[in-house]
């Protein structure tokens, strides 16, 4: 039986989440203090929730909005009795109960069948923009969940991106730069979650190369093809300096063979993604200032 596969995007230190689907299942529970990361998890709410410039009020209110109609009637109506907004600890207490539901409430429709996580783990960085995110490096990891707990274990150590879970949920598709090697290409690579093998799907780029043609973002089609974005045809776009080139659309079999570029576009087309009727969506990089020698 083919497993569906569950896309979630959350905007704190991992780029993007792909759900694995095991027989498995846990109970979920609330995040208790004793929890390992706890401290930190908290930290990252707080400043997901702007609690140093908003205070605890508006945050608790923003959260019972988002929350079933019984929980938001009880935190609103424990909110209520706090009359002053100097009484921290009482505030404080009764976001970190709101803050739990509202975690609670997000990973109920994943738990008890999504039980396992993959993703690459990357720098948080204080720029706005940063063109070398990616050079700090990020390893691949595999997250099992058990309620409160979190067991991570890294499957690849190294600069890797862009994971992407196979349909049975037995291999992921990655992107991996070999900086051991004085690789600057990304190139895509699949590991076998049972065994650990890790196989190279495609290759190109070298080290003396200052473009460093790179295969990323990469997906498993229904059909057993993989489809990706590659700067392997170097190309250049109108505001970039000459050492950086676009992205655009390719296509090979599940062993490599077979790549041909499908899309033929002027500026960037990057970050593919699969949707459940077979059609695939990505976004494309459009000038609104200038025109295109060719779309």
């Amino acid at each position: 039986m083919q497993l569906p596969k569950v896309f979630l995007s959350i905007p704190v230190q991992i780029t993007m989440i792909l759900f694995l689907f095991f027989n498995t299942l846990y109970a979920l529970e609330a995040l208790e203090p004793t929890v390992q990361y706890y401290t930190q998890i908290v930290r990252t709410w707080k400043e997901q929730d702007s609690v140093v410039t908003k205070g605890y009020r508006a945050p608790i209110e923003q959260i019972a909005l988002q929350l079933p109609q019984e929980t938001k009637l009880a935190l609103l109506t424990e909110l209520a009795t706090i009359i002053s907004d100097s009484d921290t600890p009482q505030l404080e207490q009764l976001y970190l109960k709101a803050a739990t539901a509202r975690r609670l409430h997000l990973l109920q429709p994943y738990l008890p069948d999504s039980t396992q996580i993959v993703y690459s783990a990357h720098r948080v960085w204080t720029q706005i923009y940063n063109d070398n995110a990616n050079e700090a490096g990020g390893d691949l990891v595999l997250l099992t969940m058990k309620g409160g707990l979190a067991i991570p274990t890294v499957l690849v150590s190294g600069q890797t991106r862009d994971p992407d879970v196979s349909f049975d949920a037995k291999k992921v598709l990655y992107a991996f730069r070999d900086v051991a090697k004085g690789k600057r290409s990304y190139n895509l690579y699949e590991i076998e979650l049972s065994t650990k093998d890790i196989r190279q799907i495609t290759s190109g780029g070298t080290a003396s190369d200052p473009r460093h043609n790179s295969d990323v973002d990469g997906i498993y089609l229904p059909n057993d093809d993989i489809m990706f974005c590659s700067t392997r045809m170097i190309q250049m776009g109108d505001c970039l300096d000459d050492n950086s080139i676009t992205a655009n659309l390719f296509l090979c079999n599940k062993d490599g063979k077979f790549l041909r570029r499908i899309s033929y576009d002027q500026a960037h087309i990057c970050y593919p993604s699969l949707l459940s009727n077979g059609q695939v969506i990505y976004s494309r990089w459009d000038y609104n200032d200038k025109n295109h020698t060719y779309a």
